[in-house]
């Protein structure tokens, strides 16, 4: 499996979690009634969210390409 696939997945997971946090923060969402309308979990989740999608930006980078060999490593024929 690719690495970049993994932190796109993970990226997703913290996204979506992160996002319902700071919903159950605002008390848009409800649930958890410790997480209900405290502005801590606002934060909280926002936090996480912007983390998970910094991950989708790793897991979406181009792989880095392969250096060319130096003529001098080149075998000799």
């Amino acid at each position: 499996m690719d690495f970049g696939k993994i932190e796109i997945g993970v990226g997703v997971v913290l996204a979506i979690l992160g996002t319902i946090f700071s919903l159950q923060g605002v008390g848009l969402v409800g649930g958890s009634p410790i997480m209900d309308g405290n502005s801590l979990f606002i934060y909280i989740g926002s936090l996480i969210a912007v983390g998970g999608l910094v991950l989708i930006a790793f897991g979406l980078r181009p792989p880095k390409p392969k250096p060319v060999p130096k003529r001098e490593d080149l075998p000799v024929v």
